[in-house]
């Protein structure tokens, strides 16, 4: 597995979030967010096979996707 590293956050690019966060949320709160791992995702590619064949190629393997609501063909592990 690989080993987590910081994420680097420029200073311009923070001076704008803690601009456009809400009144509840802290700046603190969102670094700590983005340092945190991110899930694993994928979209299948329907131009080359549809969700359907692929959930079905898949099945073997046992993984346990769950659907993106907002994307179609996009699952989270």
């Amino acid at each position: 597995m690989a080993q987590s590293t910081a994420v680097y956050l420029p200073q311009p690019f923070l001076d704008a979030i803690r601009d456009a966060l809400p009144a509840d949320q802290t700046l603190d709160s969102f670094i700590e967010y983005c340092q945190m791992p991110l899930r694993r995702s994928l979209r299948v590619n329907t131009l080359k096979i549809s969700v359907a064949d692929f959930l079905t190629l898949v099945a073997p393997y046992h993984w346990r996707l769950t659907p993106v609501p907002w994307c179609e063909e996009g699952f989270l592990d």
